[in-house]
């Protein structure tokens, strides 16, 4: 809005976002297994904030990642549309939000906790990833979604994009 661009998002893609991308991977980490040494853990204390600064920090980061790829994979697509830019941004939001999933699964990286400890992510992200494909794909989904066939390079680009901030996230989590 404050570059007078054209709509990234239209309604239909944040509803989709919100109803599909956030719930499937939320409803799948409330399917997590305890940690075995959950009990031993210490408490924490009553006055101890739920979203405590270094929390806050953490989402804010991956928030920037996520928003920083989506708008990237968006000013590619206005090389060749309106349309094609929302197609594309909303494609790679979908995309990186299902794999933000397995992201939220754990402070540890995907390599400590074992990539497929909880199927129900692995579902989650199948799901929302074929019902994306089917509204990219089934040409009379085009019109009721608002967006436009996309060229193999375009698709290209969104997983690009859409990969990146897992990749950053689970890099970084490695690191600490």
């Amino acid at each position: 809005s404050i570059l007078i661009l054209p709509t990234p998002f239209y309604a239909v893609h944040l509803l989709f976002i919100n109803l599909i991308t956030d719930s499937l991977p939320a409803i799948a980490i409330g399917m997590e297994e305890n940690h075995p040494n959950v009990l031993k853990e210490k408490p924490r204390g009553k006055k101890d904030k739920l979203l405590n600064k270094e929390a806050i920090l953490q989402i804010v980061f991956e928030g920037i990642i996520i928003a920083l790829c989506t708008m990237c994979s968006y000013f590619m697509g206005l090389k060749y549309n309106s349309l094609s830019a929302s197609t594309m941004a909303f494609s790679t939001m979908c995309i990186a939000r299902l794999l933000h999933g397995f992201n939220c699964r754990d402070k540890q990286s995907l390599f400590q906790i074992g990539f497929f400890s909880n199927k129900a992510s692995l579902y989650a992200f199948i799901i929302g990833f074929i019902l994306l494909h089917i509204i990219l794909f089934v040409p009379s989904f085009h019109s009721l979604f608002l967006i436009q066939t996309l060229s193999l390079i375009q698709l290209i680009c969104i997983y690009v994009f859409a990969v990146i901030p897992t990749l950053i996230i689970q890099l970084q989590k490695s690191i600490d």
